[in-house]
């Protein structure tokens, strides 16, 4: 049994008088101790389906269909102390932005004590020691005096792993995280992949990683999922989707990476559809060059052409 498994969602929000559909039909496994990159332009649902995860969606939000199983169990079916006994304690969140995530009013210390209190029957100084303990397993300096740090004291950098220390303090087995370098410099990036990269393989932890960049992926990920307009185009190994690509979107992607070969960046055509526009065939055909007339008609449905490797493409044969 996977230990996250997503079943035909379907999701809208209700603006107006309309109800726009964000997600049409994601299908998703997540294995126990697997790394699983989230990957696509931005507005494409990533956050979404993240949040569903947790049963955290915005009031406006409304489930068309589909189920989230977490250990068997459908998370759109617990009550809410059963979902406040598994966020937090289960299904641990680094949100996106580091910079406005910790409540200024109160201690580094005191905010992820709080989860400790919470989340486990450790109270007094044995809960302060774990709290110490979870500072200095994400790499802060001084992690005794960073307890009685204020937010606005520490970098952004310290901050980031302040909130990793966090979801981690309570042995969470599923750790989403949504964005996690946003708003920090490219050095301090790479220290915070790094850091989540080794909590996860030393904890055998099981990693949802959303991020619209490849190279994230590439270097944390086992597996990858790409999202377009709502839909998974492409899953695959690491290896093979990099290798390998098969949905027009993927590789346009992967080629308009820059390296040291490349003269020029290339780039992808026209922009995603918005939630308001209605296109009757695949979502990507408008930028597509390997669209034909039967692209327009018909959406292609996710099917297996190998193991564990996945497209939505009618033409995916053809791409190489």
């Amino acid at each position: 049994m996977s230990l996250l498994e997503i079943k035909n969602l379907k999701i809208s929000f209700n603006v107006d008088k309309y109800q726009l559909e964000a997600l049409h039909g994601i299908d998703l496994k997540l294995e126990r101790g697997e790394a699983l990159g989230l990957v696509g332009e931005s507005g494409c649902g990533k956050s979404i389906t993240a949040m569903s995860v947790m049963n955290l969606l915005p009031s406006n939000s409304v489930v068309n269909s589909g189920k989230i199983f977490y250990e068997g169990k459908n998370i759109f079916k617990l009550s809410d102390s059963e979902l406040r006994n598994i966020r937090g304690k289960k299904i641990a969140l680094i949100p996106q932005d580091p910079m406005t995530s910790l409540n200024p009013l109160y201690t580094i210390g005191e905010q992820i004590l709080e989860a400790v209190l919470l989340h486990s029957d450790f109270r007094g100084q044995k809960a302060k020691e774990i709290v110490i303990k979870a500072l200095k397993d994400v790499q802060i300096p001084d992690a005794a005096a960073k307890y009685n740090a204020y937010p606005h004291q520490l970098s952004g950098g310290m901050r980031q792993r302040a909130i990793i220390a966090m979801a981690l303090s309570c042995n969470s087995e599923l750790l989403i995280a949504d964005e996690p370098t946003t708003a920090l410099d490219v050095t301090v990036q790479a220290q915070i992949l790094q850091l989540i990269k080794k909590l996860q393989r030393e904890r055998k932890l099981s990693l949802l990683l959303i991020t619209h960049d490849l190279g994230v992926v590439f270097n944390v990920c086992d597996s990858i999922a790409v999202m377009y307009a709502g839909s998974i185009v492409e899953f695959a190994s690491k290896e093979k989707l990099f290798s390998s690509p098969k949905h027009p979107y993927t590789k346009a992607l992967l080629d308009s990476l820059p390296n040291s070969k490349k003269s020029n960046l290339q780039t992808i055509q026209g922009q995603p559809p918005a939630l308001t526009e209605i296109i009757s065939g695949c979502k990507f055909y408008p930028r597509c060059k390997y669209m034909c007339s039967f692209c327009s008609e018909k959406n292609p449905e996710l099917i297996s052409v190998d193991e564990k490797h996945k497209i939505a493409c009618f033409n995916w044969d053809k791409i190489n």
